[in-house]
């Protein structure tokens, strides 16, 4: 029998859309297939969402009859009065056809959380249907009771990695950094040193950093024995075995500012971040098991939408198959985690001996050597972690925007009140916005908040951008795109049929101007028609003489039908 294929139909053109759209078409499951999209506003040309348009939302029941979905979804920003909420309903009850809301789609096909749909109510009950406060009680001591079985067990590996890091590498055996844990309370988590000592590390991402792994570390990150020492941070409670992975300290501020989302409805800024300090983090988590390791921002913030769907839906079913999971890649060496280019370095071998010959007095002595000194260096862990590491990496302060710029006058475009311009930084998209300029001046940005660009020529504001950046991001590319101009006006007033300002979006005369002004009126003198040019401190007045413009003719010195310049004023009398 053909297996049936799931016909989704979207209700709303919106980014949350292109996002569900991209991922049902990307996706594994060919169960599912989105059939169109429906929008008042239909998208314009060359929108990667144009080829799903097929028309407005009063067409929804024409498409219904015709395309026969079997789950229509819901991805309106402003829904208030646009939403059929009868007809919905209708569908539902009479044809069987699923209703549901994009952001809980979204969830349920990817296992992740849609950031673009939440709002600051969302926010203050996120993580209300989590465990009961004795399920989470019982559920730490479990897990201290296991790291502290786990350390036990695990003491003489322990001891034998920590003296091949002393063989084969300079420096600390342990590598003890400050890390933002629950409720945003910093505390020293513990691995074991993988990476060469010297100066500080380029940024706190791994692929800036890949040349310094020395060849041991290698190993120990495909097996996540790196990790091991973490169990102490466990048994002080400062960790759980499964949760979202700690961030460093130092990068809280960064990951908090990219993390902000734009309410569309209030225009409010809130950080969506926070939320992952609702619960500890732990030593594997469900963005570990469905992602790769984060280079930049942008795959940061995809993570994130793995460790938020993990707190919202947090339970002791879900922490078991992320148990499950983190196991299994575990055995292959595999845990998301690029392989890099190193050279091996032997670790030493212990001499062979025959199946079933007893051990030696001095291998047993050996043993019980290693298992005393382990035993003595969890004690010291546990009370004083930071007598055997190295120092901590501690963060860049944030550029603070100029209140004043000192900006050279030029006959270039600046950008204005109105204008739409795109920030674009190379390979890190999540700092990247379109935003349209405030009637105040400015931008609001990732990282750098608000950002005062009226004024500056596009040039310019790239420059101050790459400068600023420059805190944040590994060498930033910044690009400037002007995509609307709405700032260039010409003013037209008087004996016109439409007097008022209009923007300049293209080099114009004077006849054009009064074209878009709907031409003179019975009333106005065509003698009495004079432009207003601002040249500095001071103004001058320039006379029109329209009979010689409408013939073509020249006046004034040789002037004609010359083209106006922003912040031009005519007046007809």
């Amino acid at each position: 029998m053909a297996q049936t294929i799931e016909r989704i139909l979207l209700l709303g053109m919106t980014p949350l859309a292109a996002q569900l759209v991209a991922e049902i078409d990307r996706g594994p499951d060919p169960k599912r297939r989105v059939i169109g999209v429906l929008d008042d506003h239909p998208p314009p040309p060359g929108h990667p969402m144009a080829a799903w348009f097929l028309g407005p939302l009063r067409a929804l029941s024409a498409v219904v009859d015709d395309l026969q979905p079997h789950r229509i979804v819901v991805a309106l920003t402003d829904r208030r009065g646009r939403i059929p909420v009868d007809t919905l309903l209708d569908y539902h009850i009479s044809r069987g056809i699923f209703v549901e809301d994009a952001a809980d789609c979204f969830e349920r096909l990817t296992g992740k959380l849609a950031l673009e749909a939440l709002t600051p109510m969302n926010m203050m009950n996120f993580g209300a249907n989590r465990p009961s406060t004795a399920h989470q009680v019982c559920a730490e001591w479990a897990g201290r009771s296991m790291a502290l079985i786990a350390l036990v067990l695990g003491a003489p590996l322990l001891a034998l990695i920590a003296v091949a890091i002393k063989i084969t590498s300079r420096g600390p055996v342990l590598f003890i950094q400050n890390r933002v844990g629950a409720h945003g309370r910093p505390f020293p988590l513990i691995k074991f040193r993988t990476m060469r000592t010297g100066p500080t590390p380029r940024s706190e991402w791994e692929c800036d950093n890949r040349d310094r792994v020395t060849g041991l570390g290698a190993c120990l990150r495909a097996f996540r024995l790196d990790e091991l020492p973490q169990l102490v941070n466990v048994l002080r409670g400062e960790m759980s075995l499964i949760g979202p992975r700690p961030h460093p300290a130092s990068n809280q501020e960064l990951f908090t500012l990219v993390g902000r989302n734009l309410i569309d409805r209030t225009g409010v800024p809130v950080s969506c971040y926070a939320l992952r300090g609702l619960v500890r983090p732990g030593l594997s988590g469900w963005a570990q098991v469905r992602y790769r390791y984060a280079n930049n921002l942008e795959e940061e913030m995809e993570k994130l939408r793995y460790d938020l769907y993990y707190v919202k839906h947090q339970s002791m079913w879900f922490d078991l198959r992320i148990l499950v999971e983190t196991l299994r890649p575990l055995l292959r060496g595999r845990i998301g985690r690029p392989a890099v280019a190193a050279v091996p370095v032997e670790a030493p071998q212990p001499h062979a001996r025959p199946i079933g010959a007893a051990p030696s007095r001095v291998a047993n002595s050996a043993a019980r050597r290693a298992t005393v000194g382990t035993v003595l260096l969890l004690t010291l862990l546990i009370s004083q972690p930071r007598a055997l590491a190295g120092q901590t990496l501690e963060s860049k302060p944030a550029p603070s925007t100029p209140a004043t710029r000192d900006v050279a006058r030029s006959l270039d475009y600046r950008i204005g009140v109105d204008d739409v311009i795109e920030i674009a930084v190379w390979d890190n998209a999540a700092i990247g916005r379109t935003s349209l300029v405030r009637p105040d001046g400015k931008i609001s940005l990732p990282l750098l908040h608000d950002v005062l660009v009226a004024g500056l020529t596009p040039m310019q504001l790239q420059s101050w951008l790459t400068q600023a950046l420059s805190g944040y991001v590994k060498s930033p590319q910044v690009s400037v795109i002007v995509r609307e101009v709405h700032s260039l006006k010409v003013s037209v007033i008087g004996e016109v049929k439409t007097p008022g300002s209009y923007p300049m979006t293209q080099r114009s005369t004077i006849l054009e101007v009064l074209a878009m002004a709907g031409g003179l009126t019975t009333f106005a003198k065509k003698s009495g028609i004079v432009l207003i040019r601002q040249d500095g401190a001071s103004s001058v007045r320039v006379p029109i003489d329209y009979d010689a413009l409408m013939t073509g003719k020249q006046w004034n010195g040789g002037r004609g039908n010359f083209a106006v310049l922003p912040g031009d004023v005519i007046v007809v009398r």
